[in-house]
């Protein structure tokens, strides 16, 4: 759906440079831009190639509008403006309206009347679903599982019993949410099945990317807070808890227990072990091992190379050492260079 600059500035609190009647359809890179597309200039370096564009429109700061020769969206944070106006004009939708046919919904399940369910959907007994819903093909969706208003589900996702998302809540292709924790106990070598009898509960305004796993706790729930956003690929075992706001991106695990504060940012390929605190406001590089609570809010990295584990616990204790080893060696280096003169 098309938008005037004017609409586009009252909706996203920005300011208008230039005719506010001018329509604009979607959003561009400088380099593929065209009538009706509007792009965006995040750092002044970018200017020259902003100027050449043939884009219709341009959003940027004040300052860097000023020299531009194009209509803009005058904004302080021209990214964030950005994703304002790419939401507003592709918001996401359905092809299908209402229950597609071939999708098997239970009597006693409860579905709000304008929820759309796609094709080969099953909704079991008990589920709630709410106002503004969407379900794409294939979702499933368990007993007395609970979904919030104007949540989107994509191809093929999975919620599993009792499990219970808020509102708008996004989960992308193939996602489960609710399988049975890796609960097991050994009896002489053998595994027993400890049944997972908790809940995920999910907060509103939650983002859950591609294929990631959140599993249902063994007793309590696992709970992940509002405005939390999860990439592709992510392994969130029973029992963790992630405070508001924090990301967590691609291929990153998370084992059982562990809890998370608000506010955290894990880069790709972050590794925690379980039944650790993690405080509100840390910050892990991307292949960070974590494997000891951290208490105070930072940034944080490291990962080491597998040994063999005697090996591996020596040299962990060495590798934090360095820095007052380099130290003791610079002081001697510098005692001999003294005995030597």
């Amino acid at each position: 759906m098309p938008f005037s600059l004017q609409q586009l500035a009252d909706t996203i609190g920005a300011s208008v440079k230039g005719p506010s009647d001018l329509v604009i359809d979607q959003v561009c890179s400088a380099e593929n831009a065209g009538p009706r597309k509007i792009t965006f200039i995040n750092e002044p370096r970018y200017i020259e190639r902003v100027k050449s564009s043939s884009a219709a429109a341009v959003i940027a700061t004040q300052e860097v509008a000023s020299t531009l020769d194009k209509p803009a969206l005058i904004h302080p944070n021209p990214y964030l403006a950005y994703a304002k106006v790419a939401q507003l004009l592709n918001p996401r939708k359905s092809a299908y309206l209402g229950v597609h046919s071939s999708a098997w919904v239970a009597d006693s399940a409860s579905l709000a009347e304008d929820v759309v369910v796609g094709p080969n959907c099953s909704i079991a007994d008990g589920a709630v679903i709410g106002a503004g819903t969407i379900l794409q093909a294939g979702v499933v969706v368990e007993e007395h599982a609970v979904i919030g208003e104007q949540c989107w589900l994509s191809a093929n996702v999975s919620i599993g019993r009792y499990c219970v998302l808020g509102d708008q809540v996004a989960v992308q292709a193939g996602a489960v949410i609710g399988s049975d924790g890796f609960g097991f106990a050994n009896e002489g070598g053998c595994w027993q099945r400890i049944p997972q009898i908790g809940r995920v509960v999910i907060g509103s305004n939650v983002e859950i990317g591609a294929n990631t796993c959140i599993d249902r706790g063994a007793i309590d729930d696992t709970v992940i807070a509002d405005g939390v956003i999860l990439d592709n690929l992510i392994q969130i075992a029973h029992n963790v808890s992630i405070g508001e706001n924090t990301a967590i991106a691609a291929m990153s695990g998370v084992a059982g227990s562990t809890k998370i504060g608000a506010a955290c940012t894990f880069a790709g390929i972050s590794k925690v072990v379980g039944h650790l605190d993690i405080a509100a406001g840390t910050h892990l590089a991307a292949d960070t091992l974590v494997t000891n609570s951290i208490k105070e809010a930072g940034a944080y990295a490291g990962s080491l190379p597998m040994d063999d584990i005697k090996s591996w616990r020596k040299n962990a204790v060495r590798f934090k050492q360095l820095d007052s080893m380099a130290k003791r060696i610079k002081a001697l280096e510098k005692q001999l260079e003294k005995d030597n003169k």
